[in-house]
């Protein structure tokens, strides 16, 4: 791998990910640079600091703790690599020297990731889950990301295997994760820690998933993925945590639903709706709120709404789907753009244009209208119209019958003779 390769490996995300990923591809990019021609001795520390972290998570501890070692004594009295340095001092049961250093960290950089850090892998050695709760809270007073988030959930989680944290933590702590710009990144860490299987094993199980030999079907949890970050950077999504978990969750039927015709071709038939009865229980086992779990619910089913839109669709058709979205039709929208992931680019580009003209042909509707129809005639008269004492399931027929016309745009609803007219007819009963 080129220089050039690698560092932007490195731009893209967490060397800890990459590490766990590939150790072996990571070890050889990191040795086939010469460290002789690095211009300054920064980047000659980073260099011993990734090559430490690799023998770290081989097992090699001694020669970890000699790497680092070496890159803290390039650069006297700044931080980076200590962290890690004390991790390996643990390792190699240096505590004194491990405490030692970490007291200078703590009075020379208070409030860095390398000082948390080391006090991290101290409280963490003696064992100590709620002080390692507290500490990383109190960092998170300092600086959010998304490793931190990832540690307090896992530390959350071991107490709940003690029935000492409540699931409204957990849900809080994905919710803060969810809210990140790159929102993926959290949940990889979450993988690569083990806890996404406890946490989302509906989620969990997208990676698991292996076409069959001969077979094919896209990665759907590197699609999920890719929608949830795609939704995080829309303007629909920027301030909307629901939408961002339906995101994370909108695909969790597919495992269930999957399935291989003889021509070793899967479909997901339904897995929209399956997916909805699992984010129910879903929403139930992290305590979400009524309104919260009923609109993730509704979400994760409605998702594929709008995937078969094309011009065949009549403006009944258009307006039928523009009352069942409701006020989540600009959600929707911006959520069917970002679930169009495809290495077909040609593909791709149709189904985005198609949402657009979609958009436009939504544009000329009365919104308000079609979301909340309302007939020109009430329930007293249309009683009297049908000849009733009292009400019924008759008149209910009556009432959704005229509200479906509206929507369909068959009945102006300000025309109360049209009304009239549907109902003395008993127009439902020939539809």
């Amino acid at each position: 791998m080129s220089r050039n390769n690698d560092m932007q490996l490195q731009r893209q995300g967490s060397l800890e990910l990459a590490v766990s990923r590939d150790l072996k591809h990571l070890e050889l990019a990191v040795q086939g640079r010469a460290l002789a021609e690095l211009m300054d001795a920064a980047r000659q520390r980073d260099e011993f600091v990734d090559l430490g972290r690799i023998r770290f998570g081989q097992g090699d501890y001694e020669q970890a703790l000699a790497l680092f070692e070496k890159a803290v004594s390039l650069e006297p009295g700044a931080d980076t690599g200590a962290g890690w340095l004390v991790r390996a001092l643990i390792k190699m049961n240096r505590l004194d020297a491990a405490r030692a250093l970490t007291e200078r960290l703590e009075r020379e950089h208070p409030a860095s990731d390398e000082t948390f850090n080391a006090r991290y892998f101290l409280r963490e050695q003696a064992g100590d889950t709620h002080a390692l709760q507290d500490l990383v809270c109190e960092h998170m007073l300092i600086k959010s990301s998304c490793t931190l988030h990832c540690k307090l959930a896992g530390l959350l989680l071991m107490q709940d295997n003690k029935n000492e944290a409540a699931p409204e933590r957990i849900r809080e702590e994905l919710f803060h994760m969810l809210e990140l710009p790159r929102p993926s990144r959290a949940m990889l860490l979450l993988r690569e820690a083990g806890i996404l299987r406890l946490v989302l094993p509906e989620v969990e199980a997208l990676a698991g998933m292996q076409p069959e030999p001969g077979a094919h079907h896209k990665d759907n949890f590197a699609h999920t993925l890719a929608v949830l970050d795609e939704i995080a950077a829309c303007d629909a999504g920027r301030d909307d945590v629901v939408l961002r978990f339906a995101a994370l969750v909108h695909d969790i039927g597919k495992p269930a639903a999957r399935r291989l015709d003889d021509h070793a071709n899967y479909s997901f038939t339904d897995h929209d709706k399956i997916g909805a009865e699992l984010a129910d229980k879903l929403c139930v086992r992290l305590r979400f709120s009524n309104a919260h779990r009923a609109r993730t619910v509704r979400l994760v089913r409605l998702h594929n709404r709008l995937h078969p839109f094309g011009e065949a669709w009549t403006d009944a058709a258009v307006r039928r789907a523009v009352n069942e979205l409701g006020e989540d039709l600009d959600a929707m929208l911006a959520f069917s753009r970002a679930d169009i992931t495809s290495s077909d680019m040609d593909k791709m580009a149709a189904r985005r244009a198609a949402l657009d003209v979609f958009a436009e042909r939504v544009q000329g509707l009365d919104r308000a209208v079609l979301l909340d129809p309302q007939p020109p005639i009430q329930g007293q008269e249309i009683m009297a119209l049908l000849g009733l004492q009292k009400g019924g399931p008759q008149v209910g027929r009556a009432v959704k019958y005229l509200k479906q016309q509206i929507v369909d745009g068959a009945l102006d609803p300000q025309d109360a003779d049209a009304a009239r007219r549907i109902v003395q007819t008993r127009e439902w009963d020939q539809a």
